[in-house]
């Protein structure tokens, strides 16, 4: 089963739908749809389905394209501004962005156009903003694409999960909302940081009648060059977002094969914000309310898909070989793993002694006889749950 979710790109139900994803929840994944993607049927862009027949068809347009879609939920402009009036959040810039767009939000480019930027290595989005990251496609020396766009949504709104946005603000307002049926707001409570994001972009430009629209390429969407998903999630957990987590993700970014990471940081501070000025761009979840271990675990499990899963304290370093060695034994069959880790904290003494008193059978060149700071198999965490290993 998998929901279409769609934005209207004007506060009225006979808008068209700015923005079109379809989450399925089987394949943990989060697929954007453009909107100038042509509809045969409707013999118009498919973003103007909705406006012709509601929900249902949007779910038939998508259908006829080809896209797995059972369920709709189709939201107003209005509610999506409430729900950003007060929000700020953090995204990583690769590059410097620069823009075109409109003097305000709803109104056309023709009728004014302001130069908006963003700049490398984060930018705090607040207010006009945040509608600026997601909806600029102008850029000043030609035009961008849809697909640019597209991108800095699925930035946006990663970053929105691992903040732990309430999605349900969105939907406060029933009137502002129009749903297939109550499955939709099931399948969308499923989604999760790590899942996958893309955008279908197997098209052709073409013109139609005076229209700029994107035809679907016939035959199967070829593979695209993303990287297969590690086996191997490392979620690593801080508390008050230590400045020495840096070095920690670090050790585990220059594992071979790579991880999957998640920092689960608790009890306050910025933890995405402090790894973006270190040039990290990976998942963050951060909690003002200070967790217990168990349930940053288990928070960090739910985040994360690969197979396996690893907990990392912030204050350590994955020694050398630390994911080869354990995947090798997993591999083997081995639902519990243990490995060394490094000492993070060697020009610190009394931090030094303390982690030596604690956890002395973890550190590296040290004889082990428990496995300390293990990696499980997903089935057996989501069996017993991620709070039994001693913290």
């Amino acid at each position: 089963m998998a929901t279409v979710v769609a934005i209207l790109d004007r506060d009225t139900w006979s808008a068209r739908t700015d923005v079109i994803v379809i989450a399925d929840p089987l394949a943990r994944s989060l697929t954007w749809v453009p909107r100038d993607l042509w509809s045969p049927s409707l013999y118009d862009r498919v973003n103007g389905a909705f406006a012709l027949g509601g929900t249902a068809r949007l779910i038939s347009a998508l259908r006829e394209l080809g896209f797995q879609c059972d369920h709709a939920i189709v939201v107003r402009r209005r509610a999506t501004e409430a729900a950003a009036a007060h929000l700020s959040v953090d995204v990583p810039v690769s590059e410097p962005l620069d823009f075109l767009y409109p003097l305000e939000p709803t109104k056309r480019i023709q009728e004014g156009s302001k130069t908006v930027s963003f700049r490398p290595p984060c930018e705090r989005l607040e207010g006009e903003r945040i509608h600026q990251w997601v909806g600029a496609r102008r850029g000043l020396s030609r035009l961008d694409s849809d697909f640019g766009r597209i991108l800095r949504q699925q930035v946006f709104l990663r970053a929105l999960l691992n903040q732990g946005f309430d999605f349900g603000r969105v939907i406060q307002d029933d009137s502002l909302v129009q749903l297939s049926s109550g499955n939709a707001i099931e399948e969308l409570r499923q989604v999760r940081p790590g899942w996958d994001m893309t955008c279908f972009d197997h098209v052709r430009h073409e013109t139609i009648d005076g229209m700029m629209v994107l035809i679907k390429q016939e035959g199967e969407q070829p593979e695209r060059p993303r990287r297969n998903h590690p086996e191997l999630a490392a979620v690593v957990l801080a508390r008050g977002a230590p400045r020495r987590t840096v070095a920690a993700v670090r050790s585990l970014l220059a594992q071979n094969p790579a991880v999957e990471i998640m920092v689960v940081n608790s009890g306050g501070g910025d933890m995405g914000r402090l790894l973006a000025r270190h040039g990290i761009d990976i998942a963050v979840i951060d909690c003002d309310e200070r967790l217990s271990v168990s349930a940053a675990r288990t928070i960090g499990v739910r985040a994360t898909r690969a197979p396996y899963v690893a907990f990392l304290p912030a204050d350590f370093l994955a020694a050398p070989g630390w994911a080869k060695k354990r995947l090798k034994a997993h591999r083997a069959g081995k639902a519990a793993v243990g490995r060394d880790v490094l000492r993070s904290a060697l020009g610190n003494p009394p931090v030094l002694a303390k982690r030596i008193a604690i956890w002395l059978r973890r550190l590296m060149g040290m004889p082990h006889k428990r496995a300390w700071g293990a990696s499980y198999e997903r089935t057996l965490l989501e069996k017993h749950g991620a709070s039994w290993e001693s913290a």
